[in-house]
């Protein structure tokens, strides 16, 4: 119930209340002296920040939305590499797999028929380096 009370008193000074609301917190404020002095603080500390705004200068809104703007593109930055991290291992694992799966299916654990070019006859050695499409 205490938060509710002190929600109404800082709703006052952000909003304006309903009657019902402000009925509500007057018998609030009436019955109960720690609430009153705690609105008072809140009255002092309210009229105390309105009466100190403090102009900014031009450029301060252009700082603020660079930083903004810096930090969206750390967040996508970590994104990416939180996702990387998540997948490149299970990936390569799936690679590796496959290439073994390749390589005993050909019955042969040589360079060539890792490459591709078991079949490869040396008559054809020139047409397979200098090939162009």
């Amino acid at each position: 119930m205490e938060k509710k009370k002190m929600q109404l008193v800082i709703d006052s000074f952000n909003r304006e209340l309903s009657a019902a609301e402000q009925q509500q917190l007057n018998q609030w404020l009436q019955a109960d002296e720690a609430l009153q002095a705690e609105a008072q603080k809140l009255q002092r500390l309210h009229t105390v920040m309105g009466e100190a705004a403090l102009p900014f200068r031009p450029f301060i809104a252009t700082r603020v939305m660079g930083r903004l703007e810096k930090r969206r593109e750390a967040t996508l930055q970590q994104g990416i590499v939180f996702a990387f991290k998540r997948f490149a291992l299970p990936v390569l694992a799936a690679a590796v797999i496959l290439l073994l799966i390749a390589l005993t299916g050909s019955n042969t654990f040589s360079i060539d028929a890792l490459l591709g070019v078991e079949q490869l006859q040396p008559a054809y050695l020139s047409d397979f380096i200098l090939y162009t499409p």
